[in-house]
């Protein structure tokens, strides 16, 4: 296991140092996010299939957007839109923070959505081993904090996303699908019902057991972390649409080419 050294201090701006504003001027919406390799990108799709063939969410007023195979990632930061300058003061805070991390091993583990399990209007695939991702996440918002940018008030949570839920009308209570093994041999629907079939005493949590498969069944690929990247975000009618800007590899000495 690697033994990482994290610095846990606010870091001081560097001298003579202004922090950027926004303008007007050329901007674009802004990501920083760690990229899924191929192979972990299609067991997602392959995931995302097989919650779709479930049935999930079972409900005519729920739409769902799915996330297309190639925009799987892993989101650190996201700020909308920025200029120049605050993209330059941003590629220095993720050099500072890949320089204190070397490359580890993860992968993906249970489901998991937001903002709660039985309103669910995102759904994502959450990370194995996340305690990694949560110290580069705290140390990039340190080294942007030092750099002017206002601090994340959101609790992080490592996950790459699903799917996006959007209702007709009023939203509904909708389950969280669990995965019951590593491999999702099921999934396992908490739904809310207080129809006239309830029971005298029964609080109205449903749950709901869909079975894939059996024993061929695979097991969540593991992957290594290697760096992250400033992405552009483009909406288009299509979808989002992302380019990579700035990589910044882990391990990689802070101001070197």
């Amino acid at each position: 296991m690697l033994n990482l050294s994290v610095m846990t201090e606010r870091p001081e701006a560097p001298r003579n140092y202004l922090p950027p504003r926004k303008s007007r001027g050329d901007t674009f919406r802004a990501f920083i996010a760690i990229p899924v390799p191929e192979e972990a990108r299609k067991y997602l799709t392959r995931l995302s299939s097989r919650i779709r063939a479930s049935g999930w969410p079972g409900h005519p007023k729920a739409r769902v957007k799915w996330v297309e195979e190639e925009n799987f990632h892993l989101t650190l930061r996201f700020f909308g839109n920025v200029t120049k300058d605050q993209e330059r003061a941003i590629c220095e805070a993720m050099k500072e923070t890949a320089a204190a991390f070397e490359p580890f091993e993860t992968g993906f583990g249970e489901l998991g959505g937001a903002p709660s399990p039985t309103r669910l209007r995102v759904l994502w695939a959450e990370m194995k081993e996340s305690a990694t991702i949560e110290k580069i996440a705290g140390r990039l918002g340190q080294e942007l904090a030092a750099r002017g940018f206002p601090p994340e008030e959101r609790p992080f949570r490592a996950h790459a996303t699903l799917a996006r839920v959007n209702w007709e009308g009023r939203p509904r209570p909708l389950g969280l699908p669990l995965a019951v093994t590593q491999g999702v041999t099921a999934l396992r629907y908490r739904e809310k019902d207080a129809g006239k079939g309830a029971e005298k005493g029964d609080s109205g949590d449903r749950k709901k057991t869909v079975t894939f498969g059996g024993p061929g069944v695979e097991s969540p690929p593991g992957f290594v972390i290697q760096g992250f990247s400033l992405f552009e975000s483009r909406l288009t009618p299509k979808g989002p649409r992302y380019r990579e800007r700035f990589s910044a590899k882990l391990g990689s000495i802070a101001g070197g080419a």
